[in-house]
């Protein structure tokens, strides 16, 4: 898990990502209490000038609950690792079948658009052809997945190949 390894400071996004990570690497489904013990416990001393304590903690929490009750899949699918290396880039998470993968870039921001066609849609091109390279026709696609506003989160499977993610790649629950 990524333990904020850059320079980066502790953002909402940075906690949702951490969040989402811890929980994943546990390797089972968390309830409501444990995202809220963990949201506390990802910001005991946080401090903005900008937004109260509780908002930022409700954002933090509404973007981990998102991914769990939206985009985390259930069997024959497991989590391989989080934050992984590949190339000069960090996966966010990465799923397999047991025979293919997928990437899942997690965009926790509020401006979907960017995150999809903007810098967000450059990267989640980069990881495309990242993954095409390294796993050829085992590459089931990176999904560009847009917590905040989930309706609009898609799957690449090709650089600049976006199209809605299908429902065998979305949480049963969704």
């Amino acid at each position: 898990m990524n333990k904020n390894l850059t320079s980066e400071p502790l953002t909402a996004g940075v906690l949702v990502h951490r969040g989402i990570c811890d929980l994943l690497q546990r390797g089972t489904m968390p309830t409501t209490v444990e995202i809220d013990r963990l949201v506390v416990s990802l910001t005991p001393s946080t401090k903005s000038p900008n937004v109260n304590d509780r908002a930022f903690r409700q954002r933090i929490g509404a973007g981990i609950r998102s991914y769990f009750w939206r985009f985390a899949l259930g069997r024959p699918w497991h989590v391989v690792t989080t934050e992984m290396a590949i190339g000069d880039s960090r996966i966010d998470v990465v799923w397999s079948d047991g025979y293919r993968y997928l990437f899942d870039e997690v965009k926790s921001g509020l401006v979907t658009q960017l995150a999809i066609e903007g810098s967000g849609g450059r990267q989640t091109d980069r990881y495309a052809r990242l993954g095409r390279h390294y796993l050829g026709e085992r590459f089931a696609g990176v999904r560009c997945l847009t917590l905040l506003d989930p309706t609009r989160a898609v799957l690449k499977s090709a650089p600049g190949v976006g199209q809605p993610i299908p429902v065998d790649l979305l949480a049963e629950a969704a």
